[in-house]
């Protein structure tokens, strides 16, 4: 690798992903962008403001439930699995659309660059993204596990060399993961949906895992938490299990001796140092493989004799537009991966832990204390919640890009087309369904005409907020992007959608909440807030058709 090559593209790509260059351009010209983009990273903070106060509360009391036990230590262990499982998970993501679907690909590969060089640049602006990923669920525990143990000025020393290094090794294991799957799937007309269906396994491998190797042992959980406390270093080696390097993290913070601290030091930072130069080896071998695999065309299917010569019939447009766009979700990995991730992988995340066993708890015994209109409201709510943390429709008009033109042109008119996004959209919100059932199966005891009435529900309640999405991402297209990754990730739109979402879904739960409390029968609450989703997405719907046409004749590229 030629040094001076790998930093000219390091400090391109750091540009590219935090947009460096546009900001300073901005702020020199003293662009309204620049300052309102001051106050959106503002509304931000304080949005997460109180989840990361609660944060904060849990880590300081779990510190002071543990003084003296010697287990302090397992705060950091917890901060750094939870910080390296989210660079692991969302890592897969980013670096699949960092590495193979950037607009700059075509031009690096031009140049006298080796595969090292431009993957290496490109993991390394990747990386320093995720800083901001894990500082929030890292940085928490080992300040105020020093604060708490007054550790010296050896332990801050150590403390900012181990969070450079943090996401590092679960980074490596998210590329090498994504390369040899790029690089096993790039033949066949079908490499696309082979790709997201790896990454999915991938998700669920890594869940599956975290949750089987946190399981206490059925018939012996006394025992074994026995076990636990008994040994000061028991809490911390058990939680560690999940992910071995942050076991190394804690003892180079809370060892014992100077000795056995550095000792742990030098462990995780030579093993994070030497999986980056295992990725610098098979980038060699793998990337080159898998981009050009990537690029690669099938040959059509030859054309049957007198097919040509058949009457068709046309699609309306309206459906030719929503078949386009889960068409473009289709064939672009990174767009299914980030649009259905959370219908289809989130919700595993739920059922795994009452798939492994709940440490001795039944959970069917805590759903029948439940009331069952609870249960069905809150099956009403999973809808909703499905269909405001998915962003095919808050980036729906941002994905097209440059491409954007074409909708311009084509005569089919806009309100139309928004017509076909927003259809699209309840097309991908069928997929809630089978896992309504599913959890009907389990664990919940509904009904099939409860089914259908969550369904339903569920669809009115979604409807003003896929709406909601469409008119942000109408009214503020984000067409600069580079990569797939950031139309999604730096896209405000996503944000603003899931912010405004979730305030009207609080609204109508606390509503929902309110009107039980006062003795209001379920059947005019469920009547209530389908009148009223309807009404709140018939409301943006016309505002969507009155404006659609103005700013589809106004955007420019």
């Amino acid at each position: 690798m030629r040094w001076k090559n790998f930093w000219h593209l390091v400090k391109l790509n750091v540009k590219i992903t935090f947009g460096l260059s546009a900001w300073l351009y901005y702020y020199r010209k003293k662009d309204r962008r620049f300052w309102g983009g001051l106050g959106i990273f503002a509304i931000i903070l304080v949005s997460i403001a109180p989840l990361f106060y609660l944060y904060l509360r849990m880590v300081q009391e779990t510190i002071q439930n543990l003084a003296g036990t010697g287990m302090e230590g397992v705060v950091i262990t917890s901060g750094a699995i939870i910080a390296s499982i989210l660079v692991l998970v969302l890592g897969i993501a980013y670096v699949i659309s960092a590495f193979y679907f950037s607009n700059d690909l075509d031009f690096l590969v031009s140049l006298p660059f080796k595969p090292a060089e431009i993957l290496g640049g490109k993991f390394i602006g990747v990386l320093v993204s995720e800083y901001l990923t894990i500082a929030p669920f890292f940085i928490p525990p080992v300040v105020i596990y020093g604060l708490n143990v007054s550790g010296g000025l050896l332990y801050w020393i150590f403390s900012v060399i181990i969070f450079l290094f943090v996401p590092v090794i679960p980074m490596v294991l998210a590329s090498l993961l994504v390369m040899v799957l790029m690089s096993l799937t790039n033949l066949g007309r079908k490499k696309d949906l082979l790709r997201f269906l790896g990454m999915i396994l991938i998700l669920v491998i890594v869940m599956g895992g975290n949750f089987y190797l946190t399981r206490l042992p059925e018939g012996q959980e006394m025992e074994f938490i026995m076990g636990i406390l008994e040994d000061p270093d028991g809490l911390i080696s058990f939680t560690g299990r999940v992910y071995p390097p942050s076991i190394w993290i804690t003892r180079a913070l809370s060892g014992q001796t100077p000795g056995s601290q550095l000792s742990n030091l030098i462990l995780f930072s030579g093993i994070s140092v030497i999986s980056f130069g295992i990725l610098m080896v098979g980038a060699d071998r793998l990337f080159f493989q898998g981009l050009i695999g990537g690029r690669e065309i099938s040959a059509g299917r030859k054309v049957r004799p007198g097919l040509l010569e058949r009457k068709t019939k046309a699609r309306h447009p309206i459906l030719s537009i929503s078949i386009r766009e889960i068409k473009i979700l289709i064939r672009v990995p990174i767009y299914l991966f980030n649009s259905v991730f959370i219908l289809v992988v989130a919700p595993l995340a739920l059922f795994f832990p009452l798939l492994m066993g709940t440490g001795g708890m039944d959970i069917n015994e805590y759903i029948g204390i439940v009331d069952p209109d609870l249960l069905i409201l809150g099956g009403i709510g999973f809808f909703g919640l499905m269909a405001l943390f998915g962003p095919a429709l808050s980036s729906s008009i941002s994905r097209e890009g440059k491409l954007f033109r074409i909708s311009q042109v084509i005569p089919i008119p806009p309100f139309k087309q928004i017509l076909g996004k927003l259809l699209s959209g309840f097309f991908i919100s069928l997929l809630v369904i089978p896992l309504v059932f599913l959890a009907a199966i389990l664990y919940i005891p509904w009904s099939l005409g409860e089914i259908v009435l969550i369904s339903f529900l569920g669809f009115l309640v979604a409807f003003p907020l896929m709406g909601f999405s469409l008119l942000l991402d109408l009214i503020r297209p984000y067409f600069t992007w580079q990569n797939p990754q950031q139309a999604i990730k730096q896209n405000m739109n996503v944000l603003f959608a899931m912010v405004g979402g979730f305030l009207f879904l609080a609204g109508l739960g606390w509503g929902a909440l309110k009107l039980l409390e006062i003795g209001l029968s379920i059947t005019w609450i469920y009547f209530l807030i389908g009148i009223l989703s309807l009404t709140t997405g018939t409301l943006i719907m016309v505002a969507l058709f009155k404006i659609a046409p103005e700013r589809y004749k106004r955007i420019s590229l």
